[in-house]
């Protein structure tokens, strides 16, 4: 763990410390953010399949460019004094101050949880629960049309129970 590296100067703990908290918070918000985009192509994919906005490369650097342009400007309040990043636990992690009472630190954390967890999520949840509810009302649509031209074929079911076992 680079924050328990042995070092007699404080400063260079200190620095260790933010750089460590820092990449956590930025890696973190850059993977759901990530996620939430992959959501939302996957849904236009599904929702509009012949629609001509399809994802160019052009557009995917943009988007990823702005995956990191939005959690670099979350992740980097704390050094510009809106909450610290601090040892956690039992000192063996960074991560933003979620411990202090001073409603200037609550604040930041109230702000992060929603742009950086809440709204992601609720991308997520929205794009999928449509992707899905679409899948699902395809399937019943096919297996309809195949009901209508004779195609399917219900195969005898046998219900047995337990004396069609037993002799008695």
């Amino acid at each position: 763990m680079v924050e328990n590296l042995e070092d007699s100067s404080v400063g260079k703990k200190v620095k260790c410390i933010q750089v460590s908290g820092f990449c956590g918070a930025l890696f973190g918000t850059v993977s759901i953010i990530s996620l939430a985009l992959i959501a939302l192509d996957r849904y236009r994919a599904i929702m509009s399949p012949f629609g001509s906005t399809r994802l160019s490369m052009r557009r995917a650097a943009w988007w990823v460019c702005g995956v990191w342009v939005y959690s670099v400007s979350w992740c980097i309040l704390p050094f510009l004094g809106w909450n610290q990043y601090v040892l956690e636990g039992f000192l063996t992690s960074c991560s933003f101050d979620y411990l202090s009472d001073d409603l200037w630190s609550k604040s930041y954390i109230v702000m992060l949880f929603l742009a950086a967890y809440a709204l992601p999520l609720g991308v997520i949840s929205y794009c999928y629960f449509y992707i899905m509810s679409s899948v699902k009302q395809h399937d019943k649509e096919i297996l309809g049309h195949q009901r209508v031209q004779g195609e399917v074929q219900v195969l005898p079911c046998y219900c047995t129970n337990l004396r069609d076992f037993v002799h008695t």
